[in-house]
């Protein structure tokens, strides 16, 4: 499919109104909302009709039409999801840099605009926390194919299920790939086609770390939407597609090194010698820490899918990449005055003489 115009949808609509229109009462706009839905899987006697997922092909021409009049994270979104699934890594790669250039340079006019009585852009913090939504990025994430090769179209659901991490959907009818038949598949994709790969998946992860941090200076850390389930999954991917690469006698260059954070410093896949990617066994970082709840979520979801756990682990997730008084924010509110108090910290009114 062809490339959106990335430079088009990151200028000024116009001088006098850089994010053009607020078009939410618009008939398109409307209309991309119904074209937009899900259909759930539903039963009709004794049949059960599969859930569908939007005309994709239709939600993307009427968002880059809106996108002609308007900067609009609601119109941004559903964008995104068309690329995700039409072009891959790329397409994600692509959609995050959009919103990461509109979150930096547009702040104060994108759509939807902060409400002057809340403290920060509520709808808009809302919407974009669907990119860390199951359904919407990180199912097709899982299905996008790694692999172009005569052995088979492989995803990330595939190796997950060929490791025994994840169950088929049906295990009565799904064949079980085989890692072997995986690891040929990489073997037989062209080599510039991986290198391209991991690039974009890269790139998406960078960006996406990017937007986190402008969401989080603007909005605050409170009220910044979480995105450490899809991000999880971008770094197994990057590692795992990465390590492949590196496997292929064509390759030459530096393996990518890992702060701290288990977080890709190098990126160069120039010239240089050949070394693999080393990490220490067990949890060595935060990172670590936070892919080893989403995997134990995981068991329970599969195993035992009535436990709390889950809603617990997440929840402690959530706290980990907080400071310390805003834990106390989110967990104890109304003690945030008291503590305070016992730490000698005192905000500073902006209408304070100094």
């Amino acid at each position: 499919m062809a490339e959106i115009d990335l430079d088009n949808l990151l200028s000024e609509i116009s001088a006098d109104a850089p994010c053009g229109e607020n078009l939410e009462e618009d008939a398109d706009f409307l209309l991309l909302e119904d074209e937009n839905r899900f259909v759930e899987e539903r039963q009709m006697g004794d049949s059960i009709i599969p859930a569908e997922e939007p005309d994709w092909k239709v939600v993307r021409s009427l968002a880059l039409e809106l996108l002609t009049k308007t900067k609009d994270v609601q119109v941004a979104m559903p964008l995104i999801c068309a690329l995700v699934r039409s072009d891959g890594f790329h397409g994600l790669e692509q959609g995050i840099t959009l919103l990461l250039g509109w979150m930096e340079n547009y702040w104060d006019d994108v759509y939807p605009v902060q409400d002057p009585e809340d403290d920060y852009p509520i709808l808009r913090m809302n919407t974009l926390s669907g990119l860390n939504d199951y359904l919407l990025f990180r199912k097709p994430i899982n299905h996008i194919a790694l692999t172009q090769s005569a052995l088979g179209k492989f995803s990330w659901q595939d190796i997950e299920i060929a490791e025994g991490r994840v169950k088929p959907v049906d295990d009565d009818e799904a064949e079980v790939p085989k890692m072997s038949i995986i690891e040929g598949a990489f073997i037989e994709t062209d080599f510039d086609t991986l290198q391209n790969l991991v690039t974009s998946i890269k790139q998406a992860l960078q960006q996406l770390n990017a937007l986190a941090v402008v969401l989080t200076e603007k909005a605050g850390a409170m009220n910044a939407p979480v995105f450490s389930d899809v991000t999880s999954l971008l770094q197994r991917i990057s590692i795992f597609v990465e390590q492949q690469l590196q496997q292929r006698p064509e390759f030459q260059g530096d393996a990518t090194e890992l702060d701290d954070d288990g977080l890709e410093v190098d990126a160069s896949l120039g010239g240089g010698v050949e070394k693999k990617v080393s990490r220490q066994a067990g949890i060595n970082s935060r990172n670590d820490a936070m892919r080893a709840i989403d995997d134990i979520c995981k068991y329970f979801e599969l195993n035992e899918p009535s436990s709390p756990a889950p809603f617990l682990l997440q929840r402690a997730k959530k706290l980990m990449t907080m400071d310390f008084m805003d834990i106390l924010r989110d967990m104890t509110p109304d003690g945030i005055d008291q503590a305070e108090n016992i730490c000698g910290i005192k905000e500073v009114d902006e209408d304070d003489d100094y």
